[in-house]
């Protein structure tokens, strides 16, 4: 299997084929160009070796990167067997998949931009739910527990996740279900395939972009049992 490194710059290429043929300002063009974007973006976070604490190992895996991916250079530079090598990349493409999202390159395979986008800034710490919400709203929520809920079961909590504001705060707490709004943070902040599917559709509820009818229909439309990646 390889790396996801390698598997990223695959996609890049791709992706900047598929875009030259796309037909100019065409729909099909429009979401290539996010995705290149994206997948720039992902790159550029990538070859920034953040991700990576171990001085030895940034060394290692941008030798790795910049060389082609290529074992068999990768064991002769480091005098290391074939193995270790092996076993190196894994180590890397496991903490940088974890700091881009599990699920992210998967749903870029896929072609679904919004929701990779979203997994990404999540994981990669640039979303962060009270970044939305008012401090005061934390309070009232369940610190760990909380339950799993059908979005149409949660429009009371949508609408107030959509209006929060200071002044409302105390209002809003007394007539929402808790256990239903900690439900809702957790699918913009968590890490599962129903978080990834809709959490662009809860980040747009909280910037106008969506109503909590919409988001709910939005839900209606995804087939959870058959989303495979």
């Amino acid at each position: 299997m390889e790396s996801v490194f390698k598997s990223l710059r695959k996609m890049a290429i791709e992706t900047e084929k598929t875009l030259e043929k796309c037909p100019c300002g065409s729909q099909t063009e429009i979401m290539f160009k996010d995705k290149k974007y994206l997948i720039e973006s992902i790159e550029t976070y990538l070859k920034s070796y953040e991700w990576l604490k171990q001085k030895n190992i940034k060394e290692k895996i941008q030798f790795y990167i910049d060389n082609g991916y290529d074992y068999d250079l990768f064991c002769e530079h480091f005098g290391i067997p074939y193995v270790a090598a092996k076993n190196t990349v894994y180590y890397a493409s496991k903490q940088f998949k974890e700091k881009i999202g599990a699920n992210t390159i998967a749903l870029l395979k896929l072609d679904k931009i919004q929701e990779a986008k979203a997994s990404f800034k999540v994981a990669s710490g640039n979303i962060k739910v009270k970044e939305y919400l008012f401090e005061e709203f934390a309070q009232y929520l369940p610190q760990k527990k909380f339950g799993v809920y059908k979005l149409k079961d949660c429009k009371e909590e949508l609408e107030i996740l959509r209006v929060m504001s200071k002044v409302m705060a105390d209002y809003h707490a007394d007539i929402m279900d808790i256990n239903k709004m900690a439900f809702l943070v957790n699918l913009i902040e968590g890490k599962s395939r129903k978080a990834d599917m809709l959490r662009p559709y809860l980040i747009g509820l909280m910037s106008y972009k969506y109503t909590a009818d919409e988001v709910i229909e939005a839900e209606k439309n995804i087939d959870y049992e058959n989303l495979y990646y």
